[in-house]
Parts: C-alpha cells; structure tokens; sequence
C-alpha cells in the first residue's frame, strides 16, 4: 500500500504474503497499521519517510509526516527493517510479534529503527525473536522523545541502541507529592530516578 499525502488512514486485518513492502507511506497524517498477519516481506512491512522515494525534500519537515500508530501486527520473515520511520513527528509502536527480521543481510539492519529527527513518540510491549538483526530497536542520535519501555528483545549485538540524548528506555512515576520522575536502570542494573 502506497501512501502520499494522506490523513487518517486505517490499515487492519490484513494477510500479506511475499510482496516487496506492506505499508510505504510519505507525507501522511493519523496513519494506523494494526492486526495484520504479514509474512516473507522483501523490504521493509513498514516504510515511513519525510522525503519522497525520488529523493525531493519538499516537504520535509512541514508537518506532513506525523502521528503513526502501529500494533498488534505478527510479522515473520522480513528481508529489512520491520518498521523504518524516518522524519517522523509521533508515533507508537507497540504490542507487535516480530520472528525472524533483516534476513537480506545479517547484522546489518534493525528490527524497529527510528531515524532522520524522529521525535515524539513510545515504542513498546513488542515481542521479536530471530538473532539477524544488528540491534532490535534503534534510535538514532538526530532523534529526540522517544520512550521505550517494557520490550521483550533478542538481537544479534544487543536489543535496543539508543543514541538519543533526549530519548530514553523507562517509564515515569510519581511521588506522593505529585513530583514526577523518570525511572531508568544504570548499566550494573540498579533503578535511577530522575526529577522531570
């Protein structure tokens, strides 16, 4: 399915089986891809970008690319990254079921990769398994507000890479006195709470 310049967009139900890609979308607002059975997808189930496949920039970063919601999916045998969002102002992705992804080149390619100023939205709840993918979720350093939390991943180098300074894997909480907090784990394993 092709998306260009759309706005509320319902992709759901669906079985796909060996086809190039599921979902290319640019330039779309309000897109959700959920409950869908998708199998031996070439390149990417889920291809989002904020500039055109012929490289025009255009549009970038006008607001036309923003606010995709994708859950619930069980995905098998996908040759690239499952989800690839670049440029994408909103998303959530979560509660997915990812078997076996990056089959076209080993250790080379993310199950969940957020790129290219990404911002603004929470990946978690997803299940993946297969030991192809480099890292299972990636983060790019351009990216910013991107949570993750509560992910059950197995990769090739490790399951989550966030380069974010902005982003961050934890959840928040609040004391009695209302004070927020975000709790992240240190490297040796021990929760961090952090006033904001």
């Amino acid at each position: 399915m092709y998306l260009s310049f759309c706005e509320d967009v319902l992709i759901r139900g669906n079985i796909s089986n060996a086809t190039s890609r599921f979902v290319m979308g640019y330039y779309s607002i309000n897109v959700s891809v959920k409950d869908n059975l998708v199998n031996g997808i070439t390149n990417e189930v889920v291809y989002v970008s904020d500039a055109t496949a012929d490289g025009s920039t255009s549009y970038v970063g006008l607001g036309y690319t923003k606010d995709y919601y994708i859950s619930g999916n069980r995905v098998e045998n996908c040759g690239r990254s499952v989800f690839n969002m670049s440029g994408l102002d909103g998303l959530e992705v979560h509660s997915n079921v990812i078997i076996n992804s990056t089959t076209e080149t080993v250790g080379t390619r993310s199950a969940i990769s957020a790129s290219a100023s990404s911002r603004n939205g929470r990946i978690y709840n997803n299940k993946v398994r297969g030991a192809n993918q480099k890292y299972v979720i990636d983060i790019t350093t351009t990216c910013s507000n991107i949570q993750t939390f509560n992910n059950d991943l197995v990769g090739l180098t490790k399951g989550l890479n966030n380069a974010s300074t902005t982003s961050f894997e934890g959840t928040y909480m609040y004391s009695a006195n209302g004070t927020r907090y975000k709790m992240t784990v240190s490297d040796a394993g021990a929760p961090v709470f952090t006033a904001g």
